[in-house]
């Protein structure tokens, strides 16, 4: 049921629609003619996914977080995002659904090197009692496939 649920939210973009999905792990990748896409949901709360993204000149990369509750648009909240050891104080915008950092939030790259190298755990908390886990299962070779790192897709 819960990989039927991810590949709904998944497929319910326009820009993703048409777009084969690729699956690395617990990670789902698609690239189109403009975007490159990973995601995943959390392991302790179904209705939350995380989603990477990147521009396919694989730069304008952003960060964000669905909320199945929605958000007040254009508020601001600080999600603290702890890959293994590394935290990160990410700014987030609402954008209706969910919370979202571009590029300039994302500390000059600091943070897919680290999304890049995680071993063991993937949490962001929301500072509003709730703290979502997300697989790392797949996250490299989905990282790599959205930054560039691999440009196409393999079996």
């Amino acid at each position: 049921m819960k990989k039927l649920l991810f590949v709904l939210v998944f497929m319910s973009s326009p820009v993703l629609a048409d777009e084969p999905v690729h699956q690395y792990g617990d990670w789902l990748v698609t690239q189109s003619d403009q975007l490159n896409t990973a995601l995943t949901s959390s392991t302790n709360h179904d209705s939350r996914f995380i989603v990477l993204q990147c521009g396919v000149d694989h730069k304008n990369c952003v960060l964000a977080f669905t909320d199945p509750y929605g958000c007040n648009e254009g508020a601001v909240n600080e999600v603290a995002l702890t890959v293994d050891k590394h935290y990160f104080g990410i700014s987030t915008t609402c954008t209706g659904n969910g919370w979202k950092a571009d590029a300039s939030q994302l500390y000059n790259g600091e943070v897919f090197g680290a999304l890049k190298e995680a071993k063991s755990s993937l949490t962001a908390n929301f500072g509003y009692g709730i703290i979502s886990n997300y697989s790392i299962n797949g996250l490299s070779t989905a990282l790599n496939i959205i930054d560039g790192q691999q440009s196409n897709f393999s079996f």
